[in-house]
């Protein structure tokens, strides 16, 4: 049917096709619109009965209910890792609640961050069945799928080992998959070897921590800040898998990109680790890692890695070490600080672990030896001697000295 405006009636059209386009489950008519539609004829006359349909999609209609949690349940956060297949290391947050036999999770897959799934102990084994629908992802109907890993057409339940002692779930057998399909292996994402541990310090991470960057979910958890507002900041490279500062053609850089909350206890010192890299050797970087109890650039005070030039095509690590005294939760910075009209600078393999040794010392390169520098017992750099400094206790060479 063809509208005319001028005389505001419908008007059938002999010669029209009517096509539609199916792709996988979708069917969407075509060539229609606002003024030309696929309408229904009555008798002889071509009189326009008064019903038609234009620029319409089809979708099967969604019978699939969400997993209903128990009013009043009461959760714990736990922490997920896991290994994406033919990518890097994942780890995020997620909610877990019990009620009796029943186990609840939250966000066990990182793109359905609200869904949850149900499932039912058994002494140190916990079952889910396969097919839990999760809800819509880019307007598809997703699912909670595992796999045999030796024979990933093998649909099986989702089984999970729970080690009371530690408080973790783990499973190094199958695969967990974001699944388009309840019935078949129709993938969107595989996670392997993956661990729930509960968290000591609610939504902070436990040491060791890693980020590797596999996917984009990677920097859910992360905070950017383009401190300069000039609009070119830290990005995620989903070609690379990795995140990278690309240049402003007039300003220096002035770009953080901050960690999520890493819990470390008093009393030891750690070592924090990035990969970094420039584009060329010839067109060199700038960056310094700094550290805070907050995830803003104002909070970044602690010196982790001085300000360091990387002028490497290949990714070099660089490496500083921090004492702890007070127990909580920080966050580290990596600050880019490169000069204007530069190229690339790009981080990947972010660690925090506790330190092999009790040194404490800022490593400015992969190859510079320990250093003597002071440090204060809240982690500031006090300088590379304790002369004229106020009475009290410092951190060097990481044995404490008092200053009287």
């Amino acid at each position: 049917m063809e509208y005319d405006e001028d005389y505001e009636e419908f008007s059938a059209l002999s010669t029209a096709q009517v096509t539609y386009t199916i792709s996988d489950d979708k069917i969407t008519l075509n060539g229609t619109g606002t003024y030309l539609c696929l309408g229904a004829v009555w008798g002889e006359s071509n009189e326009w009965a008064g019903f038609a349909d234009y620029s319409s999609v089809y979708t099967p209609a969604i019978t699939d209910v969400l997993v209903e949690v128990p009013e009043g349940l009461v959760t714990d956060v736990y922490k997920f890792k896991g290994s994406e297949y033919q990518g890097g290391e994942l780890q995020y947050n997620t909610n877990v609640g019990m009620d009796g036999n029943d186990v609840y999770v939250q966000g066990i897959l990182a793109d359905m961050p609200n869904a949850w799934i149900k499932g039912t102990r058994e002494g140190n084994t916990v079952t889910f069945e396969s097919g839990q629908y999760l809800g819509l992802l880019a307007n598809k109907p997703v699912y909670m799928m595992a796999v045999n890993r030796m024979n990933t057409s093998e649909i099986q339940p989702l089984v999970l080992t729970y080690d009371e002692s530690t408080e973790t779930f783990s499973n190094d057998t199958q695969f967990i998959l974001l699944n388009a399909s309840k019935s078949t292996v129709y993938l969107m994402q595989a996670i392997s070897d993956f661990t729930l541990t509960k968290s000591k310090s609610g939504e902070a991470y436990e040491v060791p921590y890693l980020e590797t960057f596999g996917s984009s979910t990677s920097m859910n958890d992360y905070t950017i800040i383009d401190a300069n507002n000039d609009g070119t900041t830290w990005g995620y490279n989903s070609m690379s898998g990795y995140v990278n500062y690309n240049w402003s053609m007039t300003n220096a850089a002035d770009e953080w990109l901050i960690t999520p909350a890493i819990h470390m206890p008093a009393g030891k010192a750690y070592t924090f680790t990035v990969k970094t890299r420039s584009f060329t050797a010839t067109m060199p970087e700038r960056i310094e890692v700094m550290m805070g109890i907050e995830a803003t650039a104002e909070a970044m005070q602690t010196v982790v890695i001085a300000p360091t030039e990387v002028a490497s095509g290949d990714f070099v690590e660089l490496t500083g070490n921090v004492w702890i005294s007070e127990e909580g939760d920080y966050h580290f910075g990596i600050h880019a600080i490169s000069d204007a009209d530069n190229m690339m600078l790009a981080v990947d393999d972010i660690a925090v672990d506790e330190a092999v040794n009790t040194g404490v010392s800022t490593v400015r390169t992969a190859t510079t030896a320990a250093d003597t520098t002071v440090y204060s017992l809240d982690g500031r750099v006090m300088g590379t001697s304790t002369t004229g400094l106020p009475q009290g206790i410092y951190i060097q060479g990481g044995k404490k000295i008092v200053v009287r």
